[in-house]
């Protein structure tokens, strides 16, 4: 049964995922709210969360409390734009 939860949530990230690095939207996000509550920590415990809320950025999910991934700070640019700032943040585990 454990192996049936992880391969869910395993699939339930790389939905997340699927696209975030790119500039242009990705497609249609097929998430609902609980979904994201279930992958928010695996997104922040691999160091995946900034490409997460890149991804929900436009959807509906971005307003739900899981939603609220850490994003650019004021005056930094979006994460796959390049600013610098950003990129060395998220991948120090700063954000």
């Amino acid at each position: 049964m454990s192996t049936q939860i992880s391969s869910h949530k395993a699939q339930l990230v790389a939905s997340v995922l699927d696209g975030s690095w790119r500039q242009s939207d990705s497609g249609r996000l097929e998430l609902d709210t609980a979904d994201l509550d279930q992958v928010t920590p695996l997104l922040y415990g691999s160091g995946a969360a900034a490409l997460g809320w890149w991804r929900i950025r436009h959807s509906s999910l971005k307003d739900t409390p899981s939603g609220e991934l850490p994003g650019p700070k004021k005056g930094e640019q979006d994460p796959v734009g390049g600013a610098e700032g950003f990129s060395r943040e998220a991948f120090r585990g700063g954000g």
